[in-house]
Parts: C-alpha cells; sequence; structure tokens
C-alpha cells in the first residue's frame, strides 16, 4: 500500500499527518525514491539530501537524519480549498504554494553568521523583492519556508543587519 501525504502540520510537541492509500506496488516504488538522508552542517548551515547519510563540509562530517520522506507534505488543491479562521491553516496555505525541501530558521542562521536577527516582515520584503518565493513556516515562529539558497539568504540578513 502507498501512503501519500495529504496535508500535515506540527503544534509544539504533536505532529499529524494525513494519507491518501492506494494498494499499488509501482506508487509504493515510486514513493519509496523519495526517502532520502537529509545533511546538515554545523559550522555554515549548509543542507543537503543524499541517498547515503555522509558527506563532508566545512572539513568535517555533515550531522544527518533519515532516511526521511523529502516529497511534498501538501496537497496544493486540498490545503486551498480548507477554510477555517485559524492561524496555522493560514500560514499552511501559503507555505503549502512553495516548492521547498526545508525551512530556514533565521535565528539559527544569525546564530552562525554573528548577525542581529532582522525584522521578519523585512526579511520577507527583501526575499520577495529578489524574485524568490517565500512564506512563513508554521514550524517555527523564527522560521522561513523559501526557494532563496542558504548564501544569498545570508547576504539579505547580511544587508539587513547594516
Amino acid at each position: 500500500k502507498a501512503l501519500t501525504p495529504i496535508f500535515s502540520y506540527s503544534s509544539e510537541h504533536y505532529m499529524r499527518i494525513f494519507f491518501v492509500c492506494e494498494k499499488s506496488k509501482t506508487k509504493v516504488d515510486e514513493l519509496l525514491k523519495k526517502h532520502r538522508f537529509l545533511l546538515y552542517c554545523n559550522k555554515c548551515g549548509e543542507r543537503k539530501t543524499s541517498e547515503i547519510n555522509s558527506s563532508i563540509c566545512c572539513k568535517t562530517a555533515m550531522q544527518f537524519a533519515g532516511p526521511l520522506w523529502t516529497g511534498q507534505l501538501w496537497d496544493k488543491k486540498l490545503t486551498q480549498k480548507i477554510d477555517l479562521p485559524d492561524k496555522i491553516i493560514r500560514i499552511i496555505k501559503e507555505e503549502s504554494k512553495i516548492d521547498a525541501l526545508w525551512f530556514y530558521d533565521i535565528h539559527e542562521i544569525c546564530s552562525i553568521t554573528k548577525f542581529t536577527p532582522p525584522k521578519k516582515d523585512e526579511l520577507i520584503k527583501a526575499i520577495k523583492k529578489r524574485k524568490y518565493l517565500v512564506a512563513e513556516t508554521h514550524f517555527t515562529p523564527t522560521g522561513l519556508r523559501s526557494t532563496i539558497g542558504l548564501k544569498e539568504m545570508k547576504r539579505i540578513i547580511a544587508d539587513l543587519s547594516m
């Protein structure tokens, strides 16, 4: 049986995922290809996915988690149909429009770069000005989901910190 996520959310210590279940060996094989390792560098914040759980960045081994689901967390059409006046739902509706595997925690980036965290609204405006998609994430109040790369995100934060 193939389980495809159609809606997920996180609130404090609680996570919930809703799936569509299909009986299909082919679909199972397709979904298994979307399970990969997530690699993270503690020194510079770089992230990537890999079929193996090891890589080097900043002359040290990257931390890893997985294998984990790296496909979509939401069915975009379903998410847009949900009509509830809830703040989390509003944030997820915007977040689900962005095809990005992870989100950036602004305070985490600023801890690495030693810059003062900019105001979230100013950062969002600066990212959009550079033609990237960006939205708040419901996973953390200091996070943004975006199509921007880490190096460009660091540049924008540096510019706003001056």
